[in-house]
């Protein structure tokens, strides 16, 4: 059998004539449906670049705060952490001690200025004893001698005896008396020694007192323990942070130098504390309350954040200005605040927690970037 060279269907679409009064098919319906729902989104993006808006936000780092700062309860002296009585999350009333500052050498110091009084008062007793015994003789020697003058001097009246021998019984109870004072400045003296040392031993438990006890100049709740018990501190350093109670949690800020001449008071903030998912129950709505003047130092943050991390984290991106927000409240939610989504998250937000925070500078409609486009393209732009 030959070979068949050309397929069928080709070889009788040569022999037939055209089918002129056939409709050509150009497009499927289905085309048509995606050509329709291209149509449909072009027209919706065209709506929204002229309905819809696009908002251009400053991203800040800083930390929720009871007022514009946290509060620092400082050693006043140096020594070991002996005990302590706070823990974060406690309230603490202004005057109440935090913790304890061992002083060893004070400590020393009055061991030993105890064993000296004690040393004292027991020869002060018994020298006592034996002064009081000589005053005592002394006395008795001088009523003696007072008796002789009184019979000498009537002796002399009667010209019996010669004037010097009245002045010198005279010369010998001026010598008794002399000899009494001394004993008496003798036991006084000592006795003084003993009062001044229980004086230095007061002044030294009154210094140590103050120099051991960590008093909080404030009322307020705890946020951090800085210290351990064991550890040594010195004049100053920071042993526990509070935050007070008299102040509302506001969001304490700081946004880059090129973007803070931006950002305004009345500004809308949203605030992502550290403490919750942002993905899960969105953000905090907030409303900017004021803008620091001029950038922050590294000293100024310090003493508003009392955290170096943060500190350093914000400071890396040069000096930052500081920007204050008030949080909404909300009754309705478990944390207070009103939030992005419905409740937010089923826990309460504390100071002291590091938080994000991004704020609407402005708001553009889509077309008005790209309009411009089109003009220059058109040659219509000035």
């Amino acid at each position: 059998m030959a070979r068949q060279l050309f397929r069928k269907a080709a070889l009788d679409k040569l022999a037939s004539p055209e089918q002129l009064d056939v409709m050509m098919e150009v497009t499927s319906p289905k085309s048509w449906l995606g050509l329709l729902a291209m149509a449909a989104g072009l027209a919706a993006v065209v709506v929204w670049g002229f309905v819809g808006s696009i908002s251009t936000k400053v991203d800040g780092t800083g930390m929720l705060l009871r007022g514009e700062e946290l509060l620092s309860i400082p050693a006043g002296s140096a020594g070991r952490i002996s005990e302590l009585f706070v823990r974060p999350g406690d309230n603490v009333e202004q005057g109440e001690v935090v913790a304890r500052v061992a002083q060893e050498e004070l400590e020393i110091r009055l061991d030993n200025l105890r064993a000296e009084i004690a040393q004292l008062e027991a020869q002060a007793r018994a020298q006592g004893v034996s002064t009081d015994s000589v005053i005592g003789q002394l006395f008795s020697q001088r009523e003696d001698l007072e008796a002789k003058l009184e019979q000498e001097q009537r002796a002399l009246e009667q010209g019996l005896i010669t004037r010097s021998q009245v002045l010198s019984t005279q010369q010998a109870i001026a010598n008794i008396d002399q000899q009494i004072a001394a004993n008496r400045d003798t036991q006084t003296g000592r006795l003084n020694l003993v009062d001044s040392k229980k004086r230095e031993l007061l002044e030294l438990q009154s210094r140590l007192a103050t120099n051991t006890a960590i008093v909080s100049p404030y009322s307020g709740r705890v946020i951090e323990v800085i210290t351990d018990l064991g550890s040594v501190v010195s004049p100053g350093a920071r042993v526990v942070t509070m935050e007070s109670f008299d102040s509302d949690i506001t969001a304490v800020f700081y946004v880059p130098a090129k973007d803070g001449k931006r950002v305004t008071p009345g500004m809308p903030v949203q605030v992502s504390p550290a403490t919750v998912k942002a993905e899960e129950y969105g953000f905090i709505l907030g409303e900017v309350v004021s803008v620091g003047d001029y950038p922050e130092s590294p000293e100024s943050l310090q003493r508003t954040l009392r955290n170096q991390n943060t500190v350093d984290a914000i400071i890396g991106e040069g000096a930052p200005f500081e920007v204050v927000a008030r949080l909404v409240k909300s009754t309705s939610t478990p944390s207070g605040f009103a939030w992005s989504s419905s409740t937010g998250p089923p826990q309460q937000v504390f100071s002291g927690t590091p938080c994000e925070a991004k704020v609407k500078v402005a708001e553009r409609r889509p077309a008005s970037y790209v309009l411009p486009i089109f003009k220059r393209a058109l040659g219509l732009s000035e």
